[in-house]
């Protein structure tokens, strides 16, 4: 049998490489003894495809077999894989090798590119994690999203750099902020790692832990002299970020740091904004209560109201809190703005049915009459829907009947056509009403 070709229906599969991958270590060693091949890469069919024979000798931690391979075959050891072994061998935690592999000791002819990156964003091996595996992530930013901190030291040791950056611009503080491992953030920023590196879109390491509501890396890093007041690529710094993900301890905790709520990114939305969009009730009552201006209109997306009647669930008590600190403050008239890409408050409310809130908003004083949507008023949009407690609100309320869209006059009545009910309280049940009330 010819033990350096592989299987008929299997692409680079050697005997020596099937062994391993099923884990027969004295098998393959044999297979090796008697002039078996260790080339190759595994294919589809196994758990992690595109692994070499000394993939899985560092993977778990057979290091007779890696010198072995080496000694036998010196071509096997491949600095341009995909996948380098370097990566492999330290998120397993395979110190041992991972000092052979760095040192250059026993088989090896020279040591192992400590900052040797990978060349495409993956790792499709069930075994080996691909979160924090980017294009160009080198084994450091992988054991600092990983938080090995052993293995870091082990790096860090031989030679790796600690602000190298991958493809995207992310260095491995970035990774470790990630990860979530505030071990691996200290020891990375004590030795040296650049608190306020930007990726590619501008993100620092503060902001990457504002996005996740990681407290105590945002609390650690700021400590440590992190710039706060940075923007990225989009006229955001870490409050809004922290808002958007709906983050109270974080933007409250960036706000007692010295940053503004009010600060407007590139698409005119402020703090305020994006914590009541991101609809979380923590979030949206340390707004309410931490005193700042929570009237910011954006011409795009409107303005807190909007982000309190768009939810799936309204709180009505928290929205009469708004209109309460809303008309405290003089700022009423925002119950009638209507964003360019969106419908005003009352017409929203409207296409909604939702009453309750209708009925807040007409007692703030929002305009009845004004053009708030595709079919103009809202008391055109409760008619064209059949809505008719929506319609004896509105009509109750003031509203106008006609509606004059640029040369045409539209009636509430001819709107109402298909819903007879809508149809006889306009024409005939509001006047009966009327006239019981008055008497």
């Amino acid at each position: 049998m010819d033990l350096t070709q592989g299987f008929t229906d299997c692409f680079g599969c050697s005997p020596v490489l099937f062994a391993l991958a099923c884990r027969q270590w004295d098998i393959a060693s044999i297979l090796l003894e008697n002039g078996g091949s260790a080339g190759g890469k595994s294919c589809e069919s196994l758990s992690n495809p595109g692994w070499s024979a000394l993939h899985y000798c560092v993977c778990h931690g057979k290091l007779e077999l890696f010198n072995q391979i080496i000694r036998q075959e010196p071509t096997a050891l491949d600095y341009g894989h995909p996948i380098p072994l370097l990566h492999v061998t330290a998120l397993h935690s395979q110190f041992e090798i991972l000092n052979v592999l760095l040192t250059g000791s026993i088989a090896m002819v020279e040591p192992y590119p400590v900052d040797i990156r990978t060349e495409r964003g993956l790792f499709r091996s069930h075994s080996v994690p691909s979160r924090g595996a980017g294009r160009g992530a080198t084994a450091l930013h992988l054991v600092s999203h990983a938080g090995n901190a052993r293995a870091a030291i082990i790096l860090l040791e031989h030679g790796a750099r600690v602000n190298n950056t991958d493809y995207e611009g992310s260095t491995p503080l970035h990774s470790a902020v990630r990860g979530g491992k505030l071990a691996a953030t200290t020891q990375l920023v004590s030795r040296g790692a650049f608190i306020n590196a930007q990726d590619h879109w501008m993100w620092t390491s503060v902001m990457v832990a504002a996005s996740l509501g990681y407290y105590d890396h945002v609390e650690l890093l700021a400590n440590c002299g992190a710039n706060l007041r940075l923007y990225d690529t989009y006229g955001q710094q870490a409050s809004h970020i922290a808002a958007t993900g709906g983050h109270a301890q974080v933007a409250a905790y960036l706000w007692w740091c010295g940053l503004a709520l009010d600060t407007v990114d590139s698409k005119g939305n402020d703090v305020c904004l994006l914590g009541f969009a991101s609809r979380e009730p923590a979030i949206r009552t340390f707004l309410l209560n931490c005193g700042t201006d929570i009237s910011c209109c954006s011409p795009i997306h409107g303005n807190v109201l909007h982000e309190f009647l768009r939810g799936p669930e309204l709180c009505l008590p928290l929205l009469k809190a708004v209109l309460r600190k809303l008309k405290a403050c003089g700022a009423l008239q925002i119950i009638n703005h209507k964003p360019t890409y969106d419908v005003s408050l009352l017409y929203l409310a409207t296409a909604r049915n939702q009453i309750s809130v209708l009925q807040a908003l007409l007692d703030a004083g929002a305009n009845v009459d004004a053009e708030g949507g595709p079919e103009g008023t809202a008391l055109m949009c409760a008619a064209g829907a059949g809505r008719l407690e929506a319609v004896r609100l509105l009509v109750n309320a003031g509203a106008d009947v006609a509606y004059q869209k640029k040369s045409r006059i539209l009636s509430a009545v001819a709107v109402a056509r298909d819903h007879p009910k809508v149809l006889q309280w306009l024409l005939i049940d509001r006047f009966e009403e009327r006239r019981l009330t008055s008497i």
